[in-house]
């Protein structure tokens, strides 16, 4: 019966083969333990679907129901999608959800504010610039169900005094110095309430775009846990 099917799985024209069906053909062969099988399925399915999209590695879920593919989409897929997410998102600082347009004297210094304005420098904000940095290293490698607690503000702090950083930021013009950030004196202050609703509109952004990718991680737990 196996060697029988293991042909079917190579016929064109037949109801399980790997080129017409290159996803279910694979849930078969690994199955099975069919390893030329496998290795076809496999390539076909990469050619027909993007798995660095949480779609596409949902559907593969779906349709085999095995700890290796779940190991491996854990292990490559979800990481890919993740960081490169995460990358559109944090970086793009003139664009939603990351350009700060409410409140922003409350969280950006004068002297900031004008850096970033300046149309020769076009500097992004420097808190905001090591906070995105800061939050992209901390929150890849970790589930989106954890996710919620990094972007409270007492971690504004860990974020811009980190070892390899220099804790004050000097801009200066044609040689002479224009001033020095104060941006923390205002993130940090007692009175400061513009930031939370900023940082938790920035996470709210990051789930609604890997809505996908939290329930994959929740299914690939009850999978290969």
């Amino acid at each position: 019966m196996k060697a029988r099917l293991c042909e079917q799985l190579m016929l064109r024209n037949s109801p399980v083969a790997i080129h017409t069906d290159p996803l279910r053909a694979l849930g078969i062969a690994l199955k099975y333990g069919f390893t030329t099988s496998v290795e076809l399925a496999s390539s076909i399915a990469s050619q027909q679907y993007d798995f660095g999209t949480s779609e596409n590695l949902k559907k593969l879920l779906e349709v085999i129901q095995d700890p290796a593919v779940a190991a491996l989409v854990k292990a490559i897929g979800i990481p890919f999608v993740k960081s490169r997410t995460l990358r559109e998102v944090l970086f793009q600082f003139r664009q939603q959800p990351m350009r700060i347009t409410n409140d922003i004297e409350s969280m950006v210094c004068s002297i900031c504010r004008a850096a970033s304005a300046d149309s020769f420098t076009r500097c992004p904000i420097e808190w905001q610039a090591r906070w995105a940095s800061w939050m992209f290293d901390n929150i890849k490698n970790r589930s989106i169900s954890v996710w919620k607690d990094f972007f409270a503000l007492s971690n504004v702090h860990n974020a811009f005094y980190q070892p390899h950083l220099p804790p004050t930021i000097t801009y200066s013009r044609s040689g002479s110095q224009v001033g020095v950030c104060s941006c923390m004196s205002l993130l940090l202050g007692p009175s400061q309430k513009a930031f939370q609703p900023w940082a938790d509109g920035v996470y709210k952004y990051l789930e609604s775009q890997l809505g996908f990718i939290r329930e994959l991680e929740a299914k690939i737990d009850e999978i290969d846990p």
